[in-house]
């Protein structure tokens, strides 16, 4: 069993997936606190919670994902940054827009489907969701072929 776990791990994207599980977690959990708890708009919620998550998943990717072995990690930082808040700011902005609030038809139908939940933070949280898995999507080409691309991995 443990085998198994330590052959799955050294698969470059599950690493990807499991550390994506923990920075969505942590996305989540802030926006959902701004949004409900704090009453704030979810665009602007949306940019603090990935803010956050972001911090976390830079250390996260070089280190465990990646292994990169470059003494100097500012090179990767920059380029982990633009990249990054392209995926974040602008591709989740964009989508969030697009299924929030301007072509809210399936959200809205999947919502009737389960209508448990408050319709607004509902449709917010779907959205975000596609809007995670078109960033995630990025992301790893983003990382994988221009951030971390010069360093073979090294161990953990």
């Amino acid at each position: 069993m443990i085998k198994n776990l330590e052959a799955l791990l050294a698969f470059q994207p599950v690493r990807f997936v499991l550390i994506g599980i923990v920075n969505t977690i942590i996305d989540f959990s802030i926006l959902n606190s701004l949004v409900v708890g704090a009453d704030m708009e979810k665009i602007r919620a949306n940019i603090i919670s990935t803010t956050f998550a972001m911090s976390f998943s830079f250390w996260a990717n070089r280190r465990l994902v990646f292994r990169s072995k470059k003494d100097n990690s500012h090179s990767e930082a920059v380029l982990f940054l633009v990249g990054t808040l392209f995926g974040l700011y602008f591709i989740q902005s964009v989508v969030i827009f697009v299924f929030a609030d301007w072509w809210t038809g399936p959200l809205q139908k999947l919502w009737t489907i389960s209508e448990l939940v408050d319709r607004e933070l509902f449709i917010t949280n779907s959205a975000k969701v596609i809007a995670t898995i078109t960033t995630m999507f990025w992301n790893f080409w983003f990382y994988k072929y221009v951030v971390f691309r010069d360093g073979k991995e090294v161990e953990a």
